[in-house]
């Protein structure tokens, strides 16, 4: 609480008096000191904060990681193992589930432009939205002073448009947008040291050339 700001949690669903609130999905990304988002718990009281890793290949890495980071209070899920246990906690109220979502998807990723490039994106936050009924957020964390940081929680992203589901790629491409934002504003806050464009597979993403022309020119 000494180095933290956290703004925004007034976005968050109420809850009824004397429930847990409703959960809510969370798309961060690796910013500043992303791992203090595993603290975020402490600045919005009755949530349980929750997300996904994939175990490094030296068990014994994994273990300490692992150990340091539970130290935060929150869920763990490998996503290779895990599903089952995640399913189960999403089924509770009070749940913040936070999915990193700025990084390559690989070949399940959908197609979609970051910065003026197509680029494969996930849809994981989106698609675990609708599938358990919650609100969908970005949540960013920003260095703003030496050894002070402010987590930060965007608008709504909306799930549904005219009472139908929104497609998860076009709730992906909010993300992507959201992000970009974020980088423009302090570029060297995003600690991404991967190529986030690299070729593959990709599964196509809804897009038209109007659309493409316009995030090539504001990139």
């Amino acid at each position: 609480r000494a180095v933290t700001e956290f703004v925004g949690a007034e976005k968050f669903p109420k809850p009824t008096p004397g429930q847990s609130p409703p959960s809510v999905v969370c798309a961060v990304g690796h910013f500043a000191n992303f791992e203090l988002l595993g603290r975020s718990a402490l600045f919005c009281p009755g949530y349980q904060v929750a997300t996904t890793y994939r175990g490094l290949r030296q068990a014994g890495l994994t273990r300490v990681m692992q150990a340091l980071r539970e130290k935060s209070g929150s869920l763990f899920f490998e996503r290779r193992k895990d599903a089952d246990a995640l399913k189960t906690a999403m089924n509770r109220p009070g749940m913040m589930l936070g999915l990193f979502t700025d990084q390559h998807a690989g070949d399940r990723g959908v197609r979609l432009p970051f910065f003026g490039r197509d680029c494969s994106t996930s849809v994981a936050p989106g698609v675990l939205a609708l599938r358990y009924g919650c609100p969908l957020f970005t949540v960013i964390c920003y260095r703003v002073a030496p050894g002070r940081w402010r987590i930060e929680v965007g608008d709504e992203i909306p799930t549904h448009a005219n009472g139908q589901p929104r497609p998860a790629e076009d709730m992906a491409r909010d993300m992507n947008r959201a992000f970009e934002t974020a980088i423009r504003r302090d570029p060297a806050n995003w600690f991404w040291v991967h190529n986030r464009w690299k070729e593959g597979k990709w599964r196509g993403g809804k897009e038209d050339g109007s659309q493409k022309l316009e995030d090539r020119e504001t990139a």
